[in-house]
């Protein structure tokens, strides 16, 4: 009874426990309350299940921390026909994601209290995944005035970004990075200049070549990249870059990181698995900005993430509806989903030898959470009681098509995994069962 199994409503046995924070990485035991992780027991400790409200048998399974994605679109307000926080934070949960980003770019933006409350209400009635507000960082995302970053910061938003749009003008960049550091808080930035061809959709290569298309050059990203890291080391403050592509950039973040400047990067699955390849015959599913680049590009991201330069894997979940895709090349919205999709996709790395299995959790878990300084997210004693339970296979199998997201913008149908996520563990109780779906 010494480490209070009397508040243990949870026995998850016979896991393999993935827990790159905590260091246990093996067969084992978790006893579970509400608030947290009551014990890591090994495989083989007796339990007695007699003071348990429910036992979940894990047995072929990884049992991870919940994922935390840093980058996400939910579209509501004013999209609900691409996805709302309902069908977004289901297939967040789905995926083995406990805590969601939710990105600004909404209508109305999320540039005032108001919008903030709303999203948190939505979401805390659900009882899933916890969604973390992105504010905007101008009004109305239009790059000119500043929204009050203090007030949204008191409503619930746990970072700014005029996601979607670089912040072109330097000094209100600067002015943003400056506030950050006064509020202990995270500008996000898409870093893609427009006046330097970006948000084309595919990259400035080949494949736009023999598609006749005019293509978006690395140079439209590392540009505003250097430029930021030099605005970052005047300002100070705090700069997350998100969903970087090109080769290029990396050495910008390399000499922000060594010079100790307040940097962090993630990827996306996209960036990492895909290249310009994919949209060859105009396929527009996987036009995305900052587009798909070349192998060259993709493997160099790659060797980063392996030597510890990048913090975070994010999904940049971005749904839009089959009819929204099926257009034009030009048309066509930029955007991919993946909630559902980025552990069973990135399992293949993992499969190859290409990246550990803890280095993969821990991108989706621990490293995105210390962006934003949160603790407890692992499976070690005391920690937050939210995690998924990943059943995996001999043989592989194709991905299928994502269940709950409203948007059918997926890449990544279609190709090869070996896991499927089997439960998910909110607050210490199971919301989601693959064979019961929610409220099982």
């Amino acid at each position: 009874m010494g480490y209070g199994r009397k508040r243990a409503v949870l026995l998850i046995r016979n896991g393999y426990l993935v827990d790159p924070e905590g260091g246990h990485t093996g067969p084992g035991q978790l006893l579970m309350a509400k608030d947290r992780v009551v014990a890591v027991l090994g495989p083989n400790e007796p339990v007695n299940t007699a003071m348990l409200k429910q036992t979940l048998d894990a047995e072929g399974c990884l049992v991870t921390p919940a994922f935390l994605d840093l980058h996400a679109h939910l579209r509501e307000p004013g999209f609900e026909h691409k996805e709302d926080v309902a069908s977004g934070l289901k297939s967040a949960v789905a995926g083995g994601f406990g805590y969601v980003c939710a990105m600004p770019n909404t209508y109305p933006v999320n540039d005032n209290p108001i919008v903030t409350d709303y999203l948190l209400q939505k979401a805390k009635a659900l009882g899933l995944s916890e969604l973390l507000p992105v504010g905007a960082t101008t009004l109305s995302q239009n790059g000119e005035r500043l929204t009050d970053f203090h007030a949204l910061l008191k409503a619930g938003c746990v970072g700014f970004s005029d996601d979607g749009r670089s912040i072109d003008d330097p000094l209100v960049f600067q002015d943003a990075l400056i506030y950050t550091g006064q509020l202990d808080t995270v500008l996000f930035e898409h870093a893609e200049s427009k006046r330097l061809g970006g948000y084309r959709g595919i990259h400035a290569g080949i494949v736009a070549a023999s598609l006749g298309l005019e293509g978006s050059s690395a140079l439209s990203e590392t540009a505003v990249v250097a430029r930021d890291v030099e605005i970052l080391r005047h300002a100070k403050g705090r700069l997350h870059l998100t969903h970087i592509s090109a080769k290029g950039s990396l050495s910008y973040v390399r000499t922000a990181k060594e010079e100790g400047l307040g940097l962090s990067v993630d990827l996306t699955p996209h960036h990492l698995l895909l290249t310009e390849e994919a949209l060859a015959g105009f396929n527009t599913t996987p036009k995305v900005n900052p587009p798909l680049r070349t192998e060259e590009n993709r493997l160099a991201l790659l060797h980063a993430l392996k030597e510890g330069l990048i913090d975070a894997i994010a999904t940049d979940h971005a749904p839009h509806t089959q009819r929204e895709k099926d257009t034009y090349f030009e048309d066509a919205p930029p955007g991919v989903i993946g909630f559902e999709s980025a552990f069973p996709a990135l399992y293949g790395l993992v499969e190859k030898g290409e990246l550990g299995l803890e280095k993969l959790v821990s991108l989706l878990s621990i490293g995105p959470a210390g962006v934003f300084g949160i603790k407890g997210i692992g499976l070690k004693q005391g920690s937050l009681p939210n995690l998924g339970v990943w059943r995996v296979f001999k043989e592989p199998f194709p991905l299928p098509p994502p269940r709950y997201s409203k948007g059918k913008n997926c890449p990544f149908v279609g190709i090869e995994t070996k896991v499927k996520l089997q439960a998910f563990i909110a607050d210490g109780r199971v919301v989601y069962e693959y064979e019961r779906g929610f409220g099982a």
